[in-house]
């Protein structure tokens, strides 16, 4: 067969714009496609075949009968522009489209995204109808178990690192998002997701730039901190509070560092009791503690 000729000179995948095979090894039959990605690309045609969702209807139901053990996927050709995807894909279709075993292809000329664009009104509809399809919690909830057990590659993280490097939410967005999460429980997922943070953090010194960015906020605070500081000024803290927050100091080791800003910070204040100082006791106040001192003694003898 004229298919099967081709198969030598197909090459293994990779990601680098060219045209790719998705073969049928049984009845010889391909999928022809172009991408600028093709190893992404292939993973994406695989992850909707097994999942039943294709959009070649013919290749999905030759999957479903053969199996997924008699596809094998192929670059075709490699090399050329980005802008001359089409035309070649195009040609090498149509090659194919003349042997015996035809092709999955339903399209006579190859399609893209990467073609003429909406113009802002169609895309402004378009926006509004997305987001209204997905603001019901039912909506919400079929999305969040479509993505379940989906793992990002190492590229989209990176990509998602980078947009969000260096970006800083406004006061907005952060008092919507403060909104959206008081009075629902942490998941098991995100508690797991803090600790392994916190663990991964500690011991690591900061860097200059933290360090800086420390400095800059301590001697500059926000509104928000400023009215945080106000509310809590002259607010007595109840006994419990006191004993979760000594509890959470206890047996926490200070550093060399600490230390020295401590004894800095402390050097040269006044005696926190200032307002006694010069008072005398009165004769009453003086056998109080005279007796109390007593007793302390005569319990620890």
């Amino acid at each position: 067969m004229r298919m099967r000729k081709f198969i030598d000179t197909f090459e293994t995948p990779s990601d680098t714009p060219g045209i790719y095979g998705i073969l049928n090894i049984v009845t010889g039959r391909i999928y022809v496609g172009s991408s600028v990605r093709m190893r992404e690309r292939w993973q994406n045609h695989r992850w909707m075949l097994r999942q039943g969702r294709h959009h070649c209807v013919h290749l999905q139901n030759s999957w479903d009968k053969h199996g997924e053990e008699n596809f094998s996927y192929f670059v075709l050709a490699s090399g050329m522009a980005e802008s001359n995807l089409h035309a070649v894909e195009d040609s090498i279709t149509d090659e194919f489209r003349s042997c015996p075993e035809g092709v999955y292809n339903l399209a006579l000329t190859a399609r893209t995204g990467y073609g003429p664009r909406h113009p802002p009104e169609v895309r402004e509809k378009i926006s509004i109808a997305v987001a209204t399809a997905f603001a019901t919690p039912e909506a919400k909830e079929k999305l969040r178990r479509a993505h379940l057990g989906k793992t990002l590659s190492d590229r989209t993280r990176e990509k998602i690192s980078a947009k969000n490097s260096g970006k800083r939410r406004s006061e907005e967005c952060r008092a919507k998002m403060s909104l959206d999460r008081k009075g629902k429980p942490q998941t098991p997922g995100r508690v797991a997701g803090v600790a392994k943070m916190a663990a991964t953090i500690k011991g690591r010194p900061l860097t200059p730039a933290q360090v800086a960015a420390y400095e800059k906020r301590r001697g500059n605070p926000t509104d928000k901190q400023l009215e945080a500081a106000a509310r809590r000024r002259g607010v007595k803290l109840s006994s419990e509070v006191r004993v979760n927050m000594s509890a959470a100091q206890k047996g926490r080791p200070k550093s060399a560092e600490h230390k020295a800003k401590l004894s800095a910070a402390l050097s040269g204040r006044a005696p926190a009791h200032t307002g006694f100082s010069g008072k005398k006791h009165s004769t009453e106040t003086k056998a109080k503690i005279s007796a109390s001192l007593l007793a302390r003694r005569a319990s620890a003898a």
